[in-house]
């Protein structure tokens, strides 16, 4: 009887595929001295691993994969070609390249196209930044020249900066304005008097008188305006007056109504300066009732406040006041103040 061949042998580990993609052996396992006959099934194939050089095996292109040994220009440093038709990213260095040695290493493959970009890149980006400042340098350097060459801003021919002939450069003591006489009919016994301002071109002064059952009280007030910018007008020191005559008059006129005032009835006065107004206001706080009549004069630059007033109270020992009596003192005194004004100093232009 015919002797079997040997036992099959244990399964024999495949190689790794080559490149050529064919098994290093023959792919059968078979007997030493039998005929083929049929052995156990071979295991089944691993999937190719990486060699020690940190490739993967050649493989067949798939229909999708790129068979252009080009690497694009997007792909940048971080990838370089791995082989036919594929591109696999860039293993990280490890330290520092050395100067002129090409990031693919000799191992074979593309040169460093995409260190090439990124030089390319930062060429561009210094190009711009230079262009950028020498832009800069330029708008400034035209901005320089057209100030120091534009053309100067326009003068106006008019405006006016110093005092002109005949306008007053300093205004008289107002507590020494008002002469006795006028005090002593007005306001007459016993005075205070207190000086609230005293200066070249302003002065203020009050009087008051308190002895039952008389109570006044006179004030005075005098300011020489000067040029200013803010005046309408040519700016001189008469216009500057004149608007601050206006203005007086209209928030004396409608006194704003958190203030609580009562408005005045304003009259025009003639023959004082060059303009004038009268007001009279009334004042009642309970039993207590205050008249208050103001004068206002403006001669050329020179503007003049002259108020009275005179308390009355019911049970109090005040009063009684007379109105007329009280718009004859203030003007009295504002006639004897304006004329200490007109024999002031005066610019000569």
């Amino acid at each position: 009887m015919a002797q079997q061949g040997s036992p099959p042998r244990r399964g024999v580990r495949l190689p790794a595929p080559s490149r050529s993609g064919r098994s290093g052996g023959s792919g059968r396992s078979g007997g030493s001295g039998g005929s083929g006959g049929p052995g156990p099934s071979p295991r089944p194939e691993r999937p190719p691993r990486a060699d020690r050089s940190g490739r993967r095996p050649w493989r067949e292109p798939g229909l999708f994969d790129d068979t252009d040994d080009d690497t694009p220009p997007w792909a940048g440093p971080s990838i370089f070609p791995g082989g036919p038709g594929r591109l696999q990213p860039r293993p990280p260095a490890s330290g520092p390249e050395p100067p002129g040695q090409d990031p693919a290493g000799p191992a074979g493959g593309q040169p460093g196209r995409g260190r090439v970009a990124g030089r390319k890149r930062r060429s561009r980006r210094r190009i711009c930044a230079r262009g950028i400042g020498a832009a800069a340098v330029a708008l400034a350097a035209a901005s320089v020249i057209w100030l120091i060459s534009g053309p100067a801003p326009a003068k106006h021919g008019s405006y006016v900066n110093t005092l002109q002939r005949g306008e007053f450069s300093s205004v008289p003591d107002a507590c020494r304005s008002v002469s006795a006489a006028t005090l002593r009919q007005y306001l007459p016994g016993a005075r205070k008097v207190i000086q609230s301002i005293s200066a070249r071109t302003q002065s203020q002064c009050s009087f008051t008188a308190d002895e039952r059952p008389l109570f006044r009280v006179l004030e005075v007030t005098m300011q020489a305006y000067q040029p200013s910018a803010l005046a309408p007008g040519n700016g001189s020191a008469t216009e500057n007056a004149v608007n601050g005559y206006f203005q007086a008059r209209d928030h004396l006129s409608d006194p704003p109504g958190n203030t609580h005032l009562p408005a005045p009835a304003v009259s025009p006065l003639a023959g004082l300066g060059q303009a004038a107004f009268s007001a009279v206001q009334v004042f009642r706080s309970g039993s207590d009732t205050s008249d208050l009549i103001t004068v206002m004069i403006r001669d050329r630059n020179t503007l003049i406040t002259v108020t009275l007033q005179g308390l009355a109270t019911r049970g109090g020992g005040y009063g009684p006041v007379s109105v007329a009596g009280l718009r004859a003192g203030a003007l009295s005194a504002g006639r004897e103040v304006l004329a200490g004004v007109t024999a002031g100093p005066t610019a000569s232009g």
